[in-house]
């Protein structure tokens, strides 16, 4: 996948960096960013100078520290160079040296001084797309959306909806035509010239008496035999089947997953542990909900995989870890590590 945003940035200010590059990434625009991007055993400054040519936009994240970096101003030189687009994104209220002013001095800045930082990412993401031609989303807030559901699921709905009215309208049609039947046969044809009597219940004494049957009566020496009394018979209950018996090509698939769920689990834990340390280091309300649903889906989605092994299903097993595994890369990712 070609890379679209080289970010330049001081590895002071490496938080803000992997911020920038998570909303980015999140709205499908790929970022070059170093040293994340360098592979390792390669030269650094050929990587540099590989990313800023396959890529169409170079953000700043210009502060105090990137305009005392000699790094970052090599990479704006070589940007302006190469007639690169130059978005700098102004994270302090700090005039840029005379190198940096020489090659910003004719481009529009993005400042992010006023919190909150989530509304500025968005607003520099809105940018970057705009400047890529991108379609842009006027109604979004916040910097992650869940993929869209396949378009084979979509169609499924529109065909179940007619399909269950449907079948709605002919159980009812069928009901129907079963209760006049039954009133037909309960009443019967009458013959003609006869009237059907009618039964009137206004008193006790006008309805008919039904005869009772006579019991036998019981004399001396006389035995009358009557039935025991029977014992309840018990509903039967359905016994649950035996559980399916494991392959050992399933039990080996289940001892694999189990493996990495557990992997997964140190790494959530690690997550965690950063997450909270950053939350201390940097200002109030900076990380925002975004970061707090992804943890919140990965520990859901962990315990899901969890459960799902202990009953051995291993393909939700494998859906949820999959799951887990991706919000844990989204974290380190903006994490930085």
């Amino acid at each position: 996948m070609a890379h679209k945003v080289f970010i330049c940035h001081s590895s002071k200010d490496k938080a803000v960096a992997n911020a920038a590059c998570a909303a980015l990434e999140s709205r499908r625009i790929p970022c070059w960013m170093a040293p994340r991007d360098i592979l390792a055993g390669k030269e650094w400054g050929a990587s540099i100078i590989h990313g800023l040519d396959q890529c169409q936009i170079i953000l700043l994240i210009f502060s105090s520290n990137a305009n005392n970096s000699a790094q970052c101003r090599r990479e704006i030189e070589r940007a302006v160079s190469k007639e690169k687009i130059l978005v700098p994104f102004r994270i302090e209220n700090v005039m840029p040296s005379d190198a940096m002013e020489y090659a910003l001095m004719n481009t529009h800045w993005l400042d992010a001084l006023n919190p909150p930082l989530e509304q500025r990412l968005n607003e520099l993401c809105d940018t970057v797309a705009r400047l890529l031609d991108q379609p842009v989303d006027p109604g979004q807030t916040a910097l992650w959306t869940r993929p869209p559901q396949p378009a084979s699921r979509r169609k499924w709905f529109l065909w179940a909806v007619p399909l269950c009215v449907l079948l709605l309208a002919v159980v009812a049609v069928a009901g129907l035509h079963l209760y006049r039947a039954k009133a037909t046969t309960s009443v019967g044809p009458t013959p003609e010239g006869t009237a059907t009597p009618a039964y009137n219940a206004q008193s006790p004494r006008d309805q008919p008496t039904i005869p009772q049957p006579k019991l036998p009566k019981t004399q001396p020496g006389n035995v009358v035999h009557t039935q025991p009394p029977q014992p309840p018979v018990e509903p039967k209950r359905d016994t649950p089947p035996p559980p399916p018996a494991i392959s050992a090509e399933q039990q080996a698939r289940l001892d694999a997953l189990e493996t990495r769920i557990d992997a997964l689990q140190n790494a959530s834990v690690g997550v965690n542990d950063s997450l909270a340390n950053l939350k201390q280091q940097m200002a109030p309300n900076t990380l925002n909900s975004q970061w707090v649903e992804l943890q919140a889906g990965m520990k859901t989605s962990l315990d899901k995989a969890t459960d799902a092994l202990r009953q051995k299903d291993a393909d939700r097993a494998e859906r949820y870890a999959n799951t887990a595994d991706a919000d844990i890369k989204q974290l380190k990712s903006f994490l930085g590590r």
